[in-house]
């Protein structure tokens, strides 16, 4: 048994150093508002110190214990009895801090002291503290408040799967631990296994689908309190090109654009899509190119690269009406614009603009009266188009349901109107629709419980509709307030994404239907999101005082109008967010640098604190060693550090061999006088200058390395 090592910081302990480290962190999160900023940096190093202390003391598990549980009222009383002559609050800090987070702290000390003594504990420390940190609420208050839901959903998220990384690796860690101490002997390197390389593509794969499938699973959990409409994908909101009847719902108030129009503040329809589509299975939905059947407008679903314009039609009783968006929480490559575009205009904005995008769009808005649309008879529509615009309409229930409400009517108009009159008069809205029995959620809407939110009235809208033989469609986009206009801007949140009803008239286009109730089912209240002004003013004064740094975008359109790939869109993203992009890298360059640069690099520097001459040695050395390995100068598999210095003192790194004498005598001989020490210096002080004479080259090289093919077999 001589011959484990005694040390408590070792390489295998910081991935369960990390997970306590998160854990901490995390909680401090939790009582920010009410923990002294001197604990939150002191207590976890002291919680450590006594972990250490306990483990050095070379006591039995009860007294090393009992000294663990004493550590902090000890330490209570020093510091009473130093704040008397100065009568200062630093006893009440550390009451404070203490018994809010008095539990984890010893649990830290505690479990860090007895896995060292009894490695057959680390599971159930590594199972705590995975499940604390996944659970724990507090971690939006991880990032900066610049960044939108979705950006802190996603990065969440992202700390989640660093979460399990540290929780396998630290059950690897702990398992190691259990081996050293049954067989007695120090761990020996051999090298990168196959089984090893296959243990790490494994993980890697799972990592990834876990990734992935844990983004799919918040999508639809952001459908949910997005209003049925909005869906969060990495970093962004967008709408869901598939309308879905959810039995409820919540709202989330985030900003999501400024938009902005000359003239006064009115309702206006921001559409995102038109879902003209229907099947069994999936409802209505986004149909690609048969969303122009009838009007011809080929609308892109993304926002063009540079300037574009189509023909809007020779339709009646229409002006033309610019609007202006500036993106925040969504897709910066959404589209919006008011019922018909007739073109756009991307815009290339200050690089530390607060949006994701801004673009001007000018649209074709009806302004046809009631005694107008009356005379429209869509005799024009027929054939396929006319079949294609009537799905959904031919089921007994909504053919006799259109009969009862609109039957009496000749033109489509009345007929639609009549439609919508009687959503308003017999139905509630409601975020609470209720789970259907049999399934059937807009049967349970219509029949039943009569109350639902704005997708409920649109799908129950457009198939009335198409069973009354009127061609309709649903749209989904935003519904603006008005009364929040200032100066022309007005703030929309995500709380007002929205859905409605398009009805198709010759001669005058797409007309807007919004068969939404008002009147809100009893014994349930409207959520209000009330948003200070001082988040979207600053906004707004932003456009105004640097509207003068905006340019026409132009670009080469490379790609086709249907959607991007998702790494473009987050590539995009990341352009607006340069704080989005540099974490990322960080996280990155963090994972990539941390097994055999970060770890072994901060364990070695901390040897050098040592007050034993020979630790020092040791550290300075095995620093060096890196840095020579990852330089071009790796030992071979069957080196030993001897012949492995000789080798390196003879390609012109004079002094290595007699340093790396002094090395095996500080790691192997009880007794390193501090005039040995003084050699090694020496020696190592003329390595240095024979290093500094080996090229820039080699140099830059160790310096950038991170270390993966770097290994000592000893």
């Amino acid at each position: 048994m001589s011959g484990v090592s005694d040390r408590f910081f070792t390489f295998r302990l910081l991935p369960r150093l990390l997970l306590h480290l998160l854990g901490w962190i995390l909680l401090c999160r939790v009582y920010q508002d009410a923990l002294p900023d001197i604990w939150i940096w002191t207590a976890f190093p002291l919680a450590l110190f006594a972990a250490y202390s306990a483990h050095r003391s070379n006591r039995g598990i009860l007294p090393a214990v009992l000294g663990i549980m004493l550590f902090p009222w000890v330490l209570r009383i020093l510091v009473f009895f130093v704040s008397l002559p100065g009568n200062s609050d630093i006893p009440v800090l550390f009451d404070n801090g203490w018994f809010l987070t008095a539990p984890y702290l010893y649990f830290s000390s505690l479990s860090l002291f007895m896995v060292k003594r009894r490695p057959e504990l680390g599971v159930y420390e590594i199972i705590i503290l995975t499940v604390f940190s996944v659970l724990l609420p507090g971690r939006d208050a991880l990032w900066p408040g610049s960044f939108t839901g979705p950006m802190r959903d996603s990065m969440n998220l992202l700390l989640t799967v660093l979460t399990l990384i540290l929780t396998v690796v630290s059950l690897a860690s702990v398992q190691k631990d259990k081996e050293i101490k049954l067989s007695g002997q120090k761990p020996v390197r051999r090298g990168i296994s196959s089984g090893g390389v296959l243990y790490g593509l494994l993980l890697v794969l799972a990592l990834i689908i876990l990734l992935f499938s844990g983004n799919r699973v918040r999508r639809e959990q952001s459908l949910q309190s997005g209003g049925g409409l909005l869906a969060s994908d990495m970093f962004r909101f967008d709408f869901s090109d598939v309308l879905s009847l959810e039995p409820e719902i919540s709202l989330n108030g985030e900003i999501t654009m400024l938009y902005r129009e000359d003239g006064p503040a009115v309702v206006r329809y921001l559409r995102r899509y038109t879902l003209s589509g229907w099947d069994d299975e999936r409802g209505f939905f986004r149909d690609g190119e048969k969303e122009s059947l009838l009007d011809g407008l080929e609308i892109p679903v993304m926002l063009p690269k540079s300037p574009r314009s189509w023909d809007s039609g020779d339709y009646l009783a229409r002006i033309n009406q610019r609007q202006e968006y500036y993106l925040i929480a969504l897709d910066p490559e959404s589209f919006f614009s008011l019922n018909s575009p007739v073109s756009v205009e991307p815009w290339t904005i200050w690089d530390d603009a607060s949006f994701t995008r801004a673009y001007a769009v000018e649209s074709s808005v009806s302004i046809a009266g009631p005694w107008e649309l009356a005379d429209s008879d869509n005799s024009s529509v027929s054939g396929e188009t006319l079949e294609y615009y009537l799905r959904a309409g031919d089921d007994p229930y909504f053919r006799d349901l259109a009969d009862e409400i609109a039957g009496e009517y000749n033109d489509p108009w009345t007929k639609a109107s009549a439609i919508e009159k009687w959503f308003h008069e017999n139905y509630y809205y409601s975020l609470k629709p209720g789970l259907a029995p049999d399934g059937d959620q807009l049967g349970w809407f219509l029949r039943e419980s009569k109350r639902g939110y704005c997708s409920y009235f649109a799908f129950a809208m457009t198939r009335i509709c198409r069973a009354a033989g009127i061609p309709a469609r649903v749209a989904v986009g935003f519904l603006t307030d008005p009364e929040t206009s200032t100066l022309g801007f007005v703030p929309v949140r995500s709380d007002q994404a929205h859905a409605w009803v398009e009805v198709w008239f010759d001669r005058y286009g797409w007309i807007d239907f919004d068969p939404t109730s008002d009147v809100m089912a009893p014994g349930e209240e409207y959520p209000f999101q009330f948003i200070s002004p001082d988040e979207w003013l600053p906004l707004i004064e932003e456009v105004l005082t640097r509207s003068g740094e905006v340019s026409v975008s132009i670009e080469e359109e490379n790609e086709s109008p249907a959607e991007n790939p998702f790494w473009k869109r987050v590539l995009l993203l990341a352009q607006h967010r340069s704080g989005l992009l540099w974490i990322i890298s960080g996280i990155v360059i963090f994972l990539i640098y941390l097994p055999r640069r970060i770890v072994p690099g901060l364990l070695r520097t901390a040897v050098l604190l040592s007050s034993r001459p020979g630790r020092r040695v040791q550290g300075s050395w095995r620093l060096f060693a890196g840095r020579l390995s990852r330089g071009g100068y790796p030992p071979f598999r069957d080196e030993t550090p001897l012949e492995w210095a000789k080798r390196i003192d003879d390609t012109g790194i004079h002094g290595f061999m007699a340093w790396t004498e002094f090395y095996l005598k500080a790691e192997y001989s009880p007794v390193f006088s501090p005039e040995d020490e003084r050699d090694a210096r020496d020696a190592e002080i003329r390595v240095s200058e024979s290093w500094g004479d080996s090229g820039i080259l080699r140099h830059l090289k160790a310096a950038v390395s991170p270390g993966w093919k770097v290994g000592f077999p000893w």
